[in-house]
């Protein structure tokens, strides 16, 4: 298709008809690499919805097993982080490449640890 030519084209036509060409191809590159931004972010959005989901049903079973009310609310807080926070899935770039919320998470699971509380 590139390098076909009818014949007694003139220097002028040629070049429209490759110019024509050329902007054909970039529209097609073009919405192909749009298509794929919006295929990258909608699996992102699924897999987050699906996270916040299972982090939901989580904490409802958590919160029901839980009798000490210091235990509920530990849930509740980092579950909520867990729902509500930024969500790295892969699929788009993050702000974040660490996150506080695991150091609290192993503080939290320190404190029931037997012989934690003599450090």
């Amino acid at each position: 298709m590139w390098a076909f030519t009818e014949g007694g084209l003139d220097q002028n036509q040629i070049w429209q008809k490759l110019t024509t060409k050329l902007a054909i191809l970039l529209v097609l590159i073009t919405a192909t690499a749009w298509c794929g931004k919006i295929y990258k972010a909608l699996l992102h959005q699924s897999t987050v919805n699906r996270h916040r989901a299972l982090s939901l049903q989580t904490f409802q079973a958590f919160s029901s097993a839980a009798s000490d009310l210091q235990t509920k609310d530990a849930v509740l807080m980092q579950t909520t982080k867990a729902i509500f926070g930024d969500a790295g899935t892969g699929f788009v770039e993050s702000g974040q490449k660490g996150s506080e919320g695991d150091i609290k998470v192993l503080e939290v699971l320190k404190s029931f640890l037997p012989g934690s509380q003599a450090r």
